[in-house]
């Protein structure tokens, strides 16, 4: 073969090859030098801040706000503010509006060597009742203990500002692993994953904590004063030492935490005054439940089956809690109360007063109590799925390895079979034109 066929065939036939190779490999190399960039003192503490939702995913949208566009504000800010500590590397797993797979977050966390990813979320309920703020954690092991010595003084930090405490929570799919992706990909790379909810979008108990020009900036300082406390960090910029605080760290479990799935162990309730000129009951209440915190009391007017909005349940030093509501109008009131836990588990009162008040003309009558509530039933709902985002199916997010062939396999797709193909017409094309010409020279 002479030289000047083989350079051919190298031009016309290899040609169409390495220009495909270079494209498909090019986003893998990409990768591999923003990786390389990252490098951090041994020593640093490295947080991976994700903020949930993004790109077609815009997570809770209520009132003006989306979520999406909430998190990747307060994420921003939580950076900003974390870089002002000494001893702390400080990654994003999305800077700007893009969706990204749960795994994909995951895999970044570990990339990078993190000591703890901070997934953020703000919250919505089906039926706009729940409000307060919350943190997800691992069931297993020393995820699990991290998630919790970390979350409690998250939500130390959140409610020293007036939000409620819905808890810190665990929660298991049908397999027995975690239910949320992002938890459950961490967990497989043995990183400490949180979710947390700042608040719910919807609740007017929630109103005065949430606003787009302050309150997403404030969860961002909030969040990363959380973690300067959680690894006792100090900055002399902002003038704060952190190292010297200590905290009750919770043992390594043997075995997975489960979520409670039982109701409070019992509710009991009593009438203390019935105003017949106002229709306002007055009543006490205390229940209790050995697993999980109690969150809620509500009130029912029909023995049960339907029930109104919700009240925090906070007992005073006797454990009672008290309560003062108006019956409906000329209607049988048939009065029953009870009380949820954190896990939404419902126990309901005795019936606790039957009978028909009258206290206003027809004319000024206002609408029965219960009449915009759903059936008790439908109380145990959303509280346990706070994010569209963080609700994959059952299976496990997939590994870097995997999403790597299937990254190749969508690049031969989209570019490679389009070249191939290029190449093949051109070198056909050009062998014809030669032909011709030999073709020529013979006459």
């Amino acid at each position: 073969m002479g030289l000047g066929v083989m350079k051919r065939k190298m031009k016309y036939g290899l040609m169409p090859f390495l220009i495909l190779m270079g494209m498909l490999f090019w986003p893998f190399t990409l990768n591999a030098t923003e990786i390389a960039e990252k490098s951090v003192s041994e020593n640093d503490i490295v947080v991976v801040i994700d903020p949930g939702h993004g790109g077609k995913n815009a997570g809770a949208i209520y009132g003006g706000y989306i979520e999406k566009t909430l998190t990747l504000n307060t994420a921003k800010a939580l950076k900003e503010e974390l870089e002002k500590y000494d001893g702390i590397k400080v990654y994003l797993t999305r800077e700007s509006d893009v969706d990204m797979e749960l795994g994909e977050r995951a895999a970044f966390a570990k990339e990078v060597d993190a000591d703890l990813l901070l997934s953020l979320h703000y919250n919505m309920s089906e039926l706009h009742k729940l409000f307060g703020t919350e943190c997800w954690i691992s069931a297993f092991g020393r995820c699990y203990a991290v998630g919790r010595d970390f979350s409690s003084i998250e939500l130390e930090v959140l409610t020293a500002e007036g939000l409620y405490d819905r808890g810190i929570k665990t929660r298991l799919n049908s397999r027995g692993k975690d239910y949320y992706g992002i938890i459950r990909s961490s967990t497989a790379n043995d990183i400490p994953a949180v979710i947390i909810e700042h608040c719910h979008l919807d609740q007017v108990n929630d109103k005065p904590y949430i606003d787009h020009n302050t309150w997403p900036q404030k969860y961002g300082a909030l969040d990363a004063t959380a973690v300067a406390r959680y690894f006792g960090l100090k900055s002399e910029q902002l003038g704060v030492d952190y190292s010297d605080e200590v905290h009750e760290s919770t043992l390594v479990p043997t075995e997975r935490m489960s979520p409670d799935d039982t109701p409070p162990e019992w509710c009991e309730a009593e009438v203390i005054q019935v105003n017949e000129q106002t229709g306002m009951i007055r009543g006490k209440l205390s229940a209790y439940d050995p697993d999980s915190k109690i969150l809620y009391y509500t009130v029912s007017f029909n023995n049960g089956k339907k029930f109104g909005e919700y009240y925090k349940y906070e007992p005073d030093e006797n454990g009672e809690v008290y309560f003062e509501v108006q019956a409906p109008n000329k209607k049988r009131t048939r009065l029953v109360v009870a009380a949820l836990n954190m896990y939404g588990g419902m126990t309901k009162s005795e019936l606790l007063y039957v009978g028909r008040l009258t206290y206003l003309p027809d004319e000024e009558a206002v609408e029965e109590t219960s009449s915009t509530t759903t059936q008790a039933a439908d109380l145990i709902e959303e509280s346990e799925n706070p994010d569209v985002d963080d609700v994959p199916d059952d299976d496990a997010a997939p590994s870097k390895k995997v999403q790597s062939v299937s990254y190749f396999a969508f690049w031969v797709l989209v570019f490679g079979l389009p070249i191939l193909l290029i190449g093949a017409m051109w070198k056909y094309s050009i062998d014809k034109k030669r032909r011709k010409a030999k073709k020529n020279d013979k006459n």
